[in-house]
């Protein structure tokens, strides 16, 4: 009975189970008016965000005006507040931020073919100018070592796969994975790695 939508949509599989685990969490999570109110948000948003035509950084700012709105409004909510709650703000924020990528990734990651085009022509010309090398990365990776190559090959793999997924937390599953393989070619390169560095 949640996000239904007067007007037909088809929905693709990722969007059903989306749909169904936003539904389930706030259902199982939250009394009855704070569900409908977060319900009747996440609709409108969605809506907008399907009907807008704006630039990446315009749908960024909207994107992220609304979780700010979204989390302000629950934050009054004396609900969230008791301390017999067991769900946090930032859970259902969580949930709803999963639901959102999924189900309007293609209008919020995915570029217009005149952004694509500008993109692969600004790929190509940094590729033909051989402006990034190893050697900017102010390391001593071995590249000589089958072992650290594929440890980089491993960590470009990740960076491709993260265009295959849809929510914002498997995208940095694959970022987290990406850093990890460099740190292990790093450490079998001989890198002494510094912890202050990184902070993964």
């Amino acid at each position: 009975f949640l996000f239904y939508i007067s007007r037909p949509r088809q929905l693709s599989p990722d969007s059903k189970a989306a749909r169904e685990a936003l539904t389930d969490f706030l259902v199982t999570s939250l009394p009855t008016a704070i569900l409908q109110e977060v319900t009747r948000q996440v609709k409108y948003a969605v809506m907008k965000i399907h009907e807008l035509r704006v630039s990446p950084d315009e749908m960024s700012e909207l994107v992220q005006g609304f979780y700010q709105y979204l989390i302000d409004k629950l934050n009054q909510n004396p609900f969230f507040n008791q301390e017999k709650c067991n769900v946090k703000v930032e859970d259902v924020l969580a949930e709803v931020e999963k639901y959102i990528c999924t189900c309007c990734y293609n209008n919020l990651f995915c570029a217009s073919s005149d952004e694509e085009v500008a993109d692969l022509s600004l790929q190509d010309r940094i590729r033909s100018l051989n402006w990034v090398t190893a050697g900017f990365l102010e390391t001593k990776i071995n590249f000589a070592r089958p072992a650290v190559r594929n440890l980089l090959d491993d960590a470009i793999a990740e960076m491709i796969d993260i265009n295959s997924h849809r929510r914002n937390d498997e995208k940095l599953e694959c970022l987290v994975r990406c850093s990890h393989k460099i740190f292990e070619a790093l450490k079998e390169s001989g890198e002494e790695m510094i912890d202050s560095y990184f902070l993964l």
